[in-house]
């Protein structure tokens, strides 16, 4: 009889111990992402995924510091040499102005891998290049 009470007593105590363990992987966090195998929530794509396979732009633009066209771009600042998110805070600047800045005007404030920046082609870094040479009167 005590024979049959302690194998009782085994099988219980396996099948309870069995129903707590959660398997490797299997915990899921607040949005049902599977942490462990890499997934974490996308609040822009409303999803789980792995951000080494998919990119997930969303901290950035949801902050106002990022973009993801164009038009997501403003230029800013006393003397128009911020880009920035038309959402973000605005920039203050001092005002002067030195002849480098009259460039600025021959480029383009986008949306440059998920961030506001200037399109610096070439022909913009040869007119900062060229603007630097020349006498340097400051307007203020």
């Amino acid at each position: 009889m005590r024979k049959k009470i302690l194998i009782l007593i085994l099988i219980v105590v396996f099948i309870v111990g069995c129903d707590t363990e959660k398997p490797i992987g299997g915990e899921r966090d607040e949005h049902g992402c599977l942490p462990t195998a890499g997934y974490t929530w996308c609040e822009a794509k409303q999803k789980c995924l792995r951000t080494w396979e998919e990119e997930c732009a969303d901290s950035e633009i949801i902050s106002g510091e990022g973009c993801v066209t164009d038009n997501d771009c403003i230029t800013g600042g006393c003397s128009g040499t911020i880009c920035q998110s038309k959402d973000s805070e605005p920039i203050f600047t001092t005002c002067e102005y030195l002849p480098e800045y009259a460039c600025y005007k021959e480029t383009r404030c986008g949306c440059v891998n998920g961030k506001c920046g200037w399109d610096k082609t070439t022909e913009f870094d040869r007119c900062v290049e060229e603007a630097r040479d020349q006498p340097q009167d400051v307007i203020v």
